[in-house]
């Protein structure tokens, strides 16, 4: 269904556009908190981000939304996500948090909860990973798959990520890879190199396991947000 002018919360993208602080609350509500985690960036119009706003709007989630910069470190961006993860769950002492990281968010989201895994809070969390090009790209510049060429986070991004985690693997976590390079640039190989699910030809590593990645055959990089969306949040 194509979007109309109706269906797009200005106000909220607005909010998100103009916030000085990464962490900024789309609903208060009751209930268990939901945190997303941006992609490589967040434009006038985040045109992937509309309907899981309209979702989370209409039922009245308790939701926040995690702006990353891409200007910082990607250790600096993990940081400042472990501190709204703890400052979520410090706020809803009596509730647990799904988190949603969206393509390079979920890289963020993958090196935050490696540093919290021996922690308490671990137990409370729930995370996703959406089309998260943990491997890298075999590139120091990401700038040939359309995103833009500036900052520490992009140049680390290119180079990859995984080498940096302390806990190969975590429980409570599930990945969502695309599949076909025809449909998303970010899942085609670079010399057995796929930048979402490691080298060809070998057992996945992806920190969550096997049993927990769910393979997206037909969604483009944008359209595969909202696709698993919709499956974690009911």
């Amino acid at each position: 269904m194509p979007l109309n002018e109706q269906q797009v919360n200005y106000d909220l993208i607005k909010k998100i556009s103009n916030s000085k602080i990464p962490l900024v609350q789309i609903v208060d509500a009751d209930g268990d908190p939901i945190l997303l985690v941006n992609g490589f960036d967040f434009r006038d119009f985040p045109h992937e981000w509309i309907r899981p706003f309209n979702k989370l709007i209409k039922k009245n989630y308790l939701s926040y939304f995690f702006k990353w910069d891409r200007f910082m470190s990607i250790e600096n961006n993990r940081d400042q996500l472990i501190e709204s993860i703890q400052s979520i769950l410090d706020k809803h002492k009596d509730k647990n948090l799904t988190i949603i990281g969206y393509s390079a968010g979920g890289v963020i989201v993958i090196l935050a909860m490696d540093q919290l895994a021996d922690g308490p809070l671990a137990k409370r969390i729930q995370f996703n990973t959406i089309a998260a090009p943990l491997f890298g790209y075999r590139s120091p510049s990401i700038s040939w798959l359309g995103s833009p060429f500036v900052g520490k986070t992009t140049i680390q991004l290119g180079i990859g990520n995984y080498d940096k985690l302390v806990h190969k693997q975590m429980p409570q976590c599930n990945h969502w890879v695309t599949t076909r390079c025809e449909m998303d640039q970010h899942s085609c190989e670079n010399d057995g190199l796929s930048p979402q699910v490691g080298l060809h030809g070998l057992p996945s590593s992806l920190p969550c396991g096997e049993d927990h990645i769910y393979r997206v055959d037909n969604e483009c990089h944008a359209s595969v947000l909202n696709y698993a969306f919709n499956k974690i949040i009911k």
